[in-house]
């Protein structure tokens, strides 16, 4: 047998080095065509639960996950962007990719229905406290309070609350029409179906006071506050206010006493020509102040000196 010597060892290990990387090489070359290339996928916006139609999609309602770019339809919306703020058109499943169809255009959306002879009008009605902690939905009936904003008014008996309608439909709220209970904790909007006079009712409340949904398991009522008139109302009407008295007129009096005369003015049963009393005319006396009292005696002036005859008549002759 062959003695192995170092330069033996290492020309075999070089011809074993190149035999692998000739069967890599060979195999790279035959094996191309068989290698799948991995599918191409993009997140795009999904709905994470299911949507009903007529739903106000929010940032709440979005996700993001991988549809295969093979698969993906051309009016699919890439970004949250275009969806956020419209209003679903279809019911879409959750899970898929969002498309343009499923959506009405921008600030469109179903139309409201409404009962024959009623009015839809929309009320802000704060923060979600006042929607029955956000228990107030969509198609329930509720009754609406009024707390007038005017609590200085003298009438108002620093401050007041009343009822103005009962068992009136919501319609929609926050612009959604489907029942939920979505509410922001600042400003809502509630949309209600009530008759031609009580949307006037509303109209006019709006402006001076703060609005409370109650929840009225009764249904509908659409009894309330009524006015004198269909075409317009007043606050002292709706709160059923007595007027304010007009102010007396301000008026003087002459006073005659012989030959002097005296003015008094008088406003609202006061008198006003009145000079105020000065305070330091009411202080009471420090009672450490001794009272003192001086004994003064009148001036006497020196007697004069009696007079003669003889002198007497020497300064009458003086003063002829």
């Amino acid at each position: 047998m062959k003695k192995l010597t170092p330069a033996l060892v290492t020309l075999l290990m070089l011809g074993v080095v190149g035999l692998l990387i000739g069967v890599y090489i060979f195999k790279k070359l035959t094996a191309g065509d068989d290698v799948a290339e991995a599918p191409r996928t993009r997140n795009v916006p999904m709905a994470i639960a299911d949507i009903e139609s007529g739903t106000l999609i929010t940032e709440a309602h979005l996700g993001q996950g991988p549809v295969l770019t093979d698969e993906m339809e051309r009016d699919t919306l890439l970004n949250n962007r275009v969806i956020v703020g419209r209003v679903a058109k279809t019911e879409i499943k959750r899970a898929t990719a969002i498309r343009s169809g499923n959506l009405f255009p921008p600030n469109e959306g179903p139309a409201l229905e409404v009962a024959d002879g009623m009015r839809a009008v929309t009320v802000v009605v704060g923060p979600n406290d006042d929607l029955v902690d956000g228990l107030v939905r969509v198609g329930t009936y509720v009754d609406m309070l009024f707390s007038p904003d005017n609590t200085n008014d003298p009438r108002m008996q620093g401050g007041t609350t009343l009822t103005l309608l009962k068992g009136i439909k919501v319609l929609a709220l926050n612009r959604t029409m489907r029942s939920t209970n979505r509410v922001d904790r600042g400003g809502n909007t509630a949309t209600l179906e009530v008759t031609p006079q009580q949307a006037i009712i509303l109209t006019e409340v709006q402006r001076g006071g703060n609005i409370t949904l109650a929840l009225n398991p009764d249904g509908r009522n659409g009894t309330g506050v009524s006015v004198s008139s269909d075409d317009r109302a007043s606050l002292e009407e709706i709160l059923d206010l007595e007027p304010i008295p007009e102010p007396t007129p301000p008026f003087a009096t002459e006073i005659f006493k012989g030959g002097a005369r005296d003015v008094l003015r008088f406003r609202e049963g006061e008198r006003t020509d009145v000079n105020p009393v000065d305070p330091r005319d009411t202080q009471p006396m420090p009672q450490d102040t001794p009272l003192t009292v001086k004994n003064e005696q009148p001036e006497t002036k020196p007697a004069e000196k009696p007079v003669s005859q003889t002198v007497a008549l020497q300064r009458f002759v003086r003063s002829r």
